[in-house]
């Protein structure tokens, strides 16, 4: 019989429970998150994309006049909702955007809603705060950027 009498124990054994689950279904960490195969990123994402190329070719980036880094591989946190697919960050604090999928329901990610994602906030880590992603590049551009969306 296992006693696991204070919380250093209790750690060990999820870390090896949790190593023993990877093992079992033979696959890494990551791959356990949900996965978004067959969605396709917006037409505007990738316009956005190519902009931000030019721009960088220029010596600037979305990243220093928008406060937006486009990236369609990024790493979920411990609070980033599984059925979100992460389009971009602020490069802080964790703080990212993703397309909110509801688990499948949302077939076109040209009509998802547009998250934002606080993993240092304890209080409120998520907020929609656009309906799509062409009502979240209107209200980035208005505020100035998309950092000070949502805060």
């Amino acid at each position: 019989m296992v006693c696991l009498d204070n919380n250093y124990d209790t750690g060990v054994f999820a870390f090896f429970l949790f190593i023993y689950i990877i093992k079992l279904f033979k696959c890494q960490p990551r791959l356990m998150v949900m996965n978004h195969p067959t969605y396709k990123f917006p037409k505007m994402y990738h316009q956005l994309q190519d902009f931000d190329v030019e721009l960088q070719k220029q010596g600037y980036s979305l990243d220093d006049h928008f406060g937006l880094r486009l990236s369609e591989d990024f790493s979920h946190y411990h609070n980033t909702p599984l059925d979100l697919v992460p389009f971009g960050d602020i490069g802080m604090d964790g703080v990212h955007y993703g397309f909110l999928t509801d688990f499948g329901r949302v077939e076109n990610l040209e009509e998802a809603f547009v998250v934002l994602i606080s993993p240092m906030d304890s209080d409120v880590p998520h907020k929609i705060v656009a309906r799509n992603f062409r009502e979240f590049l209107n209200l980035a551009w208005t505020v100035k950027g998309a950092l000070d969306l949502g805060f």
